[in-house]
């Protein structure tokens, strides 16, 4: 068990197979010994004849004559080594798994890791490399060795090295996907001279789904040989490494992907009007409630030559990033077009033959244009494939439906853009303007609400302020639909004075 044979240890004594720091432990053991008390299962290290250490478990009871005096001790020892071992992998392990979920990145997590892994397997040097994003070289990270040991002179110029793919140690790790060892290790940030002996290097990749995100590498005597055992210690720690490192990588990913939705969410509620317009013998208001950061709706009051007022209402094809910057174009054209042009159809017409040209053929804009004259309260319009908005009589009766009168905006640059019926309104009735997240919101059995109770809720409460209404109109929706709103929600209400 320790290498030596009969001849060459008896009658030496006990400090022969005891590491020299271990000296206190042997004391305390004898002096146990000599008060004639037994000592079982007692855990410790040794060493054997070439230096190697083992752990072992001890057993001693003492040996009495017929007095009772203790005249010597029998001891049974068990070679535990590669059970500690084992125990000691496991416990790196657990302990790596710990510090990565307690961590909140990898300069936070890599000391830990490092200090775990090397105090388990006895180096003298652990290093924690990670693949930069530019030139694509590995660059170090972390540097960890044991305490009262000085820096090395690798360690103080750590941060300006780097290894291309397939450069030493760490670069064959990287390049190949495998660990990479050798017995002896030549490079000048080895602490090996404190050992007095030669110093093997192990790295291994860190990885996750396939792909080397990293590599650890460690100095230790101890790898002269490199045991299967160890090897598939390292893998799964490399494994846990790389997971973490991609979890945090998307994390930030999304932190900063919400930072910029809400941004883009600031940008476009700021160009929804900030008031509605205030017209002699109306009133007016419109609201736009997205079903994500930005959405696709789209609703504004536009001053027009000659005290006319131009409202309108749009949805974008799709949601999102995209929906919201068509939908943001859409609306930068209209308010041009409107310091030009009175007409609705003239306006839409113009406005379709910009966005065919900008958008692909697989996007689209539905809007509703109406231009209203407060002094003679007339009312002309023309709608893109929109939503009908719908005139309510003083009764709360649909009176007029007003029907889309061409195809969406961005279908066809060529298409015609006709004005519907123009109207007069009269005192009392009530214009409700709407986009088809509304009508479309499903239950959960999935039917929708629908244009009818839109107008029931809308004629209960014909009688209150615009706003009102929709606050009104909105609260019954999320009742009927109270899961996550599926599609963006815009609403335009005008009450005709008495």
């Amino acid at each position: 068990m320790y290498g030596y044979d009969a001849a060459a240890i008896v009658g030496r004594p006990i400090s022969l197979l005891v590491p020299p720091e271990r000296g206190g432990d042997v004391s305390a053991i004898l002096a146990q010994l000599k008060r004639g008390e037994r000592l079982e299962n007692h855990e410790t290290v040794r060493r054997r004849k070439d230096g190697t250490r083992v752990d072992v478990s001890l057993n001693f009871s003492p040996m009495r004559d017929e007095s009772g005096r203790v005249t010597g001790w029998l001891m049974i020892s068990r070679d535990i080594t590669a059970w500690k071992r084992g125990e000691r992998r496991l416990a790196a392990e657990h302990s790596v798994t710990r510090a990565l979920a307690e961590s909140t990145n990898l300069e936070d997590a890599a000391p830990k890791v490092l200090r775990t892994v090397g105090e388990t397997l006895g180096c003298d040097l652990g290093v924690l490399w990670k693949v930069g994003l530019a030139p694509g070289v590995l660059r170090c990270v972390a540097v960890w060795h044991p305490p009262g040991i000085a820096a090395t002179e690798f360690e103080q110029h750590s941060g300006r090295i780097a290894f291309a793919r397939g450069e030493g140690l760490p670069g064959q790790a990287w390049d190949s996907g495998q660990p990479a060892w050798v017995a002896e290790a030549p490079f000048p940030r080895s602490v090996a001279a404190r050992r007095n002996g030669p110093c093997g290097a192990l790295a291994f990749p860190v990885r996750s789904d396939g792909n080397v995100l990293g590599v650890i590498e460690f100095f230790s005597p101890e790898f002269q040989q490199v045991p299967e055992a160890v090897l598939a210690m390292m893998a799964s720690i490399g494994v846990q490494v790389g997971q973490f490192i991609e979890r945090r990588q998307a994390e930030m990913a999304l932190h900063a992907r919400e930072g910029e939705f809400r941004l883009a969410r600031e940008i476009q509620q700021r160009l929804l009007p900030k008031a509605p317009p205030i017209l002699p013998g109306f009133a007016i208001a419109g609201t736009c409630h997205p079903a994500q950061e930005t959405g696709g709706d789209y609703y504004d009051f536009i001053p027009m030559s000659d005290g006319h007022q131009g409202i309108v209402v749009g949805d974008a094809s799709g949601h999102g990033i995209g929906a919201a910057l068509l939908i943001a174009e859409t609306g930068a054209y209209l308010r041009g077009l409107a310091l030009t042009h009175t007409d609705p159809g003239t306006i839409l017409r113009l406005l379709n033959k910009r966005l065919a040209e900008d958008i692909s053929t697989d996007h689209f804009v539905t809007l509703l244009f109406a231009c209203l004259c407060p002094s003679t309260r007339s009312l002309v319009y023309s709608s893109a494939g929109h939503w009908p908005g719908y005139v309510l009589d003083a009764q709360g009766k649909v009176k007029l439906a007003l029907d889309s009168t061409s195809l969406p905006l961005g279908v066809d640059s060529s298409g015609d853009f006709s004005n519907g019926p123009a109207l007069t309104l009269d005192p009392g009735e009530l214009v409700f303007l709407l986009s088809d997240g509304i009508v479309e919101a499903p239950s959960g059995a999935g039917a929708l609400f629908g244009i009818d109770r839109v107008h029931d809720v809308v004629r209960v409460h014909r009688h209150e302020p615009p706003g009102e209404i929709i606050a009104a109109l909105f609260h019954q929706v999320r009742e009927w639909s109270p899961g996550v709103q599926e599609d963006d929600m815009t609403a335009i209400v005008i009450e005709v004075g008495g």
